[in-house]
């Protein structure tokens, strides 16, 4: 039997999981990013650290939301969560590796993206 994996360690997991994110110039020049997969995570801001700051602050919120009432987390596609799997939540100093993912947004000359 698995051991059982708190709402904290989940969060742990889903936030490094390579969410898909869609950034937008609004009319008064400010950025505008959303999280595809959950629609309720949204962000402005006036440059790319505030832009990056809200998002995943925006995104955590959400999730530990879902989290705390059981709602179903739509995850990315291929992603693949440990307790679903069966697999023991990390103890002590072990983390879990779910990708190379960063939470980082780059702007570059094609636009605003997440890597």
């Amino acid at each position: 039997m698995t051991a059982h994996w708190t709402d904290s360690q989940k969060l742990r997991v889903l936030m490094r999981l390579p969410w898909t994110i869609r950034v937008e110039n609004d009319t008064d020049g400010t950025f505008v990013a959303r999280v595809a997969e959950m629609p309720d995570a949204i962000a402005t801001g006036n440059s790319e650290r505030e832009l990056s700051k809200e998002l995943w602050e925006a995104l955590r919120a959400s999730l530990a939301c879902r989290l705390e009432f059981h709602d179903d987390i739509p995850a990315p596609p291929n992603a693949r969560l440990p307790w679903e799997l069966g697999v023991s939540p990390p103890s002590g100093a072990q983390s879990i590796y779910v990708g190379s993912h960063v939470n980082q947004l780059v702007i570059s000359q094609q636009g605003l993206s997440a890597v």
